[in-house]
């Protein structure tokens, strides 16, 4: 008898596909999680070397099980909810209109459904974690990138074929940085991580001052360097006084900050839910958005709204993509 004949509960495998990993993770509807794998994302791979990487955890996982009640995927960049395909993924550019859920409900013979990964890290953390008993929530996920999750009276809200929620594409600067989606000025080229790396080199490069130029290839500009730049080599210099570093941090933070106050005087929100891997510079990052938000928003909402970091970490996408297809 395997070890969840007993308790015979519904199971669900929820699968996070990020740009450096995927996680998956065998639980109930109810967010019990009984089996957790990650492994790196085949990102130079074929869109069938992710299929065949995604089928391999999903196979591991179902080892001590008879089944499953049915597959949810959380993946970065745009989603058509209607027709259940991937229409555009920046950084896992082969995705784009692969038929993933076709593929895998063919496979394992059960439901698949699919969701943009931050609004479903949102339904996650709606469901069980941070915003759990709000009506009215807002996840808003600051790492690589920027996204979110709108939750609007209980209902994770979509628009009309899934795509709202591009938290990081509001435009704070017209003539700003130019982003990934193709536009200048939005909220993730400016305050994103990948965001605050690039405004770092293009003003080294122009010739600013900075201990981060040590970081640069002695014989061309930042090559070579992928694994020992980040934007938490930014942090860090900024720690030690660095006034380019401390300068960018402080311009993500009012630039995040901006969009928070937008959020708020749209939405109204009882709670904002901030996560990513960003919220690990919450004092120095997190905290000084949150005051410029307040400077900027209507005073009734801004009191209305608590913000709180995210409580689920790495399990919010998945989670939230077990909730979309057990929903």
């Amino acid at each position: 008898m395997d070890q969840f004949s007993k308790q015979e509960p519904r199971l669900f495998i929820g699968v996070d596909i990020g740009g450096t990993s995927i996680r998956t993770i065998l639980a109930t509807s109810e967010g019990e999680v009984f089996k957790r794998l990650e492994r790196n994302t085949p990102v130079t791979d074929s869109p069938k070397g992710i299929l065949r990487a995604i089928e391999e955890e999903i196979t591991t996982i179902r080892r001590d099980i008879h089944g499953c009640s049915g597959i949810g995927i959380a993946c970065p960049g745009t989603i058509d909810m209607h027709r259940q395909l991937i229409t555009t993924v920046p950084n896992l550019p082969g995705l784009s209109y692969f038929p993933l859920t076709d593929k895998l409900s063919e496979r394992f013979e059960t439901t698949t459904r699919i969701g943009n990964d931050l609004t479903l890290a949102g339904l996650g953390e709606h469901r069980f974690g941070a915003g759990k008993g709000a009506t009215n929530m807002i996840f808003v996920g600051v790492g690589t990138g920027i996204g979110g999750g709108i939750i609007i009276n209980n209902q994770i809200y979509l628009g009309k074929t899934g795509s709202a929620g591009e938290i990081g594409h509001i435009i704070i600067e017209p003539n700003g940085p130019k982003c990934g989606c193709g536009n200048r000025g939005c909220l993730e080229a400016i305050a994103s991580g990948s965001g605050l790396e690039k405004i770092a080199k293009r003003r080294i490069e122009a010739g600013e001052n900075s201990h981060l130029r040590k970081l640069i290839s002695p014989n061309s500009k930042w090559k070579g360097t992928e694994n020992i730049f980040s934007s938490k080599s930014i942090f860090e210099e900024a720690a030690k006084g660095d006034i380019l570093s401390k300068s960018i941090i402080s311009n993500g933070a009012r630039a995040l900050g901006t969009g928070l106050a937008t959020l708020v005087n749209l939405f109204n929100p009882e709670i904002i839910v901030i996560g990513g891997g960003l919220v690990d510079q919450w004092t120095v990052y997190i905290q000084p958005a949150i005051k410029e938000m307040n400077r900027l928003a209507f005073p009734q909402p801004t009191e209305d709204t608590k913000i709180v970091q995210s409580s689920l970490k790495g399990l919010a996408g998945a989670l939230g993509a077990i909730t979309l297809v057990a929903d």
